[in-house]
């Protein structure tokens, strides 16, 4: 699966503009959580409502399957269920990302708003970005140029440059790029942005 890049920074920023959430539908067949997880979980009767989708993630409302005995319910009785509004009800989100951004989204999406922004911070301090996506470097033509030996390039309005992802295919990565101790998981909420850093 490929990872979308971010957009490149405006000039004299290394803070890349969030792309905006996919709301057509259309969109959204060709990503395989919309066109293949989403879908089967729809047949199996799991599914009550669907609220926001982006090209990764989904998030609507389930019902949460009944177990009498050692048996679950068959799926007809789920969508009879969910008609009569019977049932345990939750907001259910699915995410699903590259390998190669295991990491990042494990932290992005399991972490506290306030953990996850101290993350943001301490990679903005470090000329980094950020995202459920991954660990993000960003590479000027300039900065390129320069280690090529050619020179200073010459100066563009536009930002020009490319992306590099980090390796972050697991938590640990991300914390090592971030040059921070690894947190664990029950620690990561008492987090406070600009503090802990």
């Amino acid at each position: 699966m490929h990872v979308p890049t971010p957009p490149p920074p405006p000039q004299g920023a290394l803070q890349p503009t969030r792309s905006a959430t996919l709301r057509a539908p259309g969109f959204l067949k060709d990503f395989p959580i919309h066109s293949t997880l989403v879908p089967q979980l729809n047949d199996w009767g799991l599914i009550v409502s669907h609220r926001a989708c982006t090209w990764s993630n989904w998030n609507g409302v389930i019902r949460l399957p009944q177990r009498s005995g050692k048996r679950w319910e068959p799926v007809s009785e789920r969508r009879r269920a969910i008609r009569k509004g019977q049932g345990e009800y939750v907001l259910g989100r699915l995410f699903m990302l590259p390998e190669k951004s295991r990491g990042a989204a494990l932290l992005h999406h399991t972490g506290s708003k306030s953990f996850v922004r101290t993350l943001t911070l301490r990679a903005e301090q470090m000329g980094l970005y950020f995202a459920s996506t991954g660990l993000w470097k960003w590479h000027s033509d300039e900065e390129m140029e320069a280690m090529a030996g050619e020179g200073e390039g010459e100066e563009s309005g536009d930002a020009q440059g490319f992306w590099q992802l980090l390796p972050s295919t697991d938590e640990e990565m991300i914390f090592e790029h971030l040059q921070m101790e690894f947190i664990e998981p029950t620690r990561r909420r008492a987090l406070t942005p600009g503090r802990d850093l």
